[in-house]
């Protein structure tokens, strides 16, 4: 029982093995709890084509090195602004925890490209996301060149999007080289500067801290090259019809090219060594938290969003403090877990209403994520290998979690 407590106080504590100099700042206040409920926007142009730039800042906060997270929206490059619901809603939701965030806006086709086919064909389609990339690269630049004025670490910028836009974000943080840029689509990076383009900010670097892929994805997997080592969050849909979560045709078979998603990236990530995590929704298509303001209302949405809004930002504070679990413990509820020692299944009983159960091993991973409503869970241990694990039972409406620890056997 004293290595189940002391295990316990680690992941309560959110210290783990860390250097001791860097425990004060990984104590889950700043970037991991909601500390800031008010924030300063503002809108600046960034690119030589005029592209405007959302900015959000906590109000009041003084720092001068804060952490800053970029995204992008999607629309399949004919449709969306920087204000896209979920896009807002993921910048309000980390610039509460103390993030400089922005969201950018970048050049779309017409109607009329679109009834001529311009996305359906490669020879038209790709300039328009090398052109997409470019202004990708130029935002990173733009934050970089202004950090003094903004208050930002410009070594930690976060690039992230939805759909297209996460397809721009990744390529942005992986195009490092013409390693598995075909002849047509080299051509199109050369139309707008190569591959880190001339939409402006020069003389910067576009390379950032880490991705937040919102159902995206490459072009080519041999664009992951050694060059790469940005860790990567990805949250997708195994039936997405948009950008295809293993290799496929995009937009519906719509298109005569192909994209790789979440599914196909990860075993090239991992032979590359590159940390990632992913989320996949078993089943389901498009942008499954999708729309946000849907999500406030709607019990599937919500549950949805949740999961990605509460994993990407342990995903974030884990860049720095990689021991840290986030799990906060209520003490007014009483659970129940049994049996324990466990085989096969052990059960929850709780008196509060649990939203999830998550199952986490003696090294701080997270094994399994099982969403639930109503006052009792069952979960399933059949996969599970001996040893001691740690069950997050998670409240209704983001109350509090309660956790306790079990055997397997």
């Amino acid at each position: 029982m004293k290595q189940i407590f002391f295990f316990l106080i680690l992941l309560l504590t959110g210290s783990g093995f860390m250097n001791p100099a860097k425990a004060q700042n990984c104590d889950g206040q700043r970037y991991f709890n909601s500390n800031y409920w008010a924030y300063d926007s503002s809108t600046v142009v960034y690119s030589n084509d005029s592209m405007t730039m959302d900015i959000y800042q906590p109000a009041g906060d003084t720092a001068t090195k804060r952490k800053v997270i970029l995204m992008i929206h999607g629309g399949n490059f004919y449709q969306g602004t920087s204000k896209d619901p979920f896009i807002y809603t993921m910048c309000q939701l980390f610039v509460q925890k103390g993030y400089v965030t922005a969201s950018i806006n970048y050049p779309l086709i017409t109607p009329t490209q679109i009834l001529n086919g311009a996305l359906a064909d490669s020879v038209t389609a790709y300039p328009i996301i090398a052109q997409s990339i470019s202004e990708g690269k130029a935002a990173v630049r733009y934050l970089k060149k202004n950090a003094a004025s903004l208050g930002i670490d410009t070594s930690w910028i976060v690039i992230g999007g939805e759909s297209s836009g996460a397809l721009i974000a990744d390529h942005v943080a992986y195009l490092k080289s013409n390693a598995g840029v075909s002849p047509l689509l080299d051509s199109a990076f050369a139309a707008v500067g190569g591959i880190e383009g001339n939409s402006g900010n020069p003389g910067y670097s576009s390379k950032v801290k880490a991705i937040l892929n919102y159902g995206g994805g490459l072009l080519d997997l041999n664009m992951l090259t050694a060059l790469d080592n940005e860790p990567i969050y990805t949250a997708q849909g195994d039936s997405d019809h948009n950008i295809p979560f293993n290799c496929g045709l995009l937009f519906s078979a719509y298109t005569d090219y192909t994209a790789c998603g979440g599914g196909a990236m990860q075993p090239i990530l991992n032979g590359l060594g590159i940390a990632n995590k992913m989320l996949m929704f078993d089943s389901l298509e498009f942008s499954p938290w999708a729309d946000s303001t849907m999500a406030q209302t709607g019990d599937t949405n919500h549950i949805v969003l949740y999961q990605v809004e509460a994993q990407s930002t342990l995903f974030l504070y884990q860049l720095d403090c990689p021991t840290f679990t986030g799990i906060r413990e209520v003490s007014n509820v009483n659970v129940n877990l049994y049996p324990n020692p466990a085989s096969t299944q052990v059960y929850i009983r709780s008196d509060a209403v649990i939203e999830s159960v998550e199952v986490i091993d003696r090294l701080g991973r997270l094994i399994r994520t099982q969403m639930t409503t109503g006052y009792q869970a069952r979960i399933d241990l059949s996969a599970l290998s001996s040893g001691i694990y740690i069950a997050k039972i998670n409240l209704k409406d983001n109350s509090g979690s309660i956790v306790r620890s079990f055997v397997v056997e």
